[in-house]
């Protein structure tokens, strides 16, 4: 079961993976409507639909993000023990059978390490194509 700090530790991890896959999406839907990344995360808050940031649950800093291509992009964030799948507050999460090397697919691996550790995405347009223009 372990000590009151490792529970602690462990429930942390869970939301910083419950926040990054939260940004995940968000950042998902902002590519659907505008057809480009954010320059920063800060273009995700959205006083219409009440959207705030998650921060750090330990250190209250934001998590890190970089665009790393058109459709590409790494989220990172620190981690106090190894895991990914499981913890008090985490969902299972979905493991490929087998790695996905065509780049295509937002992959929901959400495997981690110990320290700061960066996962990087790419969205496959064809799987979440842009939503169409209204005028």
């Amino acid at each position: 079961i372990g000590t009151p700090q490792q529970i602690r530790a462990q429930k942390q991890d869970a939301i910083r993976v419950q926040d990054l896959q939260n940004i995940q999406w968000q950042i998902v839907n902002f590519w659907q409507q505008k057809e480009k990344l954010p320059a920063a995360l800060a273009e995700l808050n959205d006083p219409i639909t009440n959207y705030i940031l998650p921060v750090d649950p330990k250190t209250g800093e934001s998590y890190k993000y970089s665009s790393t291509g058109a459709r590409s992009f790494k989220l990172c964030a620190t981690f106090t023990e190894e895991g990914g799948t499981t913890g008090a507050l985490s969902r299972p999460i979905p493991m490929p059978t087998e790695p996905m090397t065509n780049g295509k697919e937002i992959q929901d691996n959400w495997q981690h390490g110990t320290g700061e550790v960066c996962f990087d995405r790419t969205i496959d347009p064809e799987r979440y194509p842009p939503y169409p223009k209204t005028r």
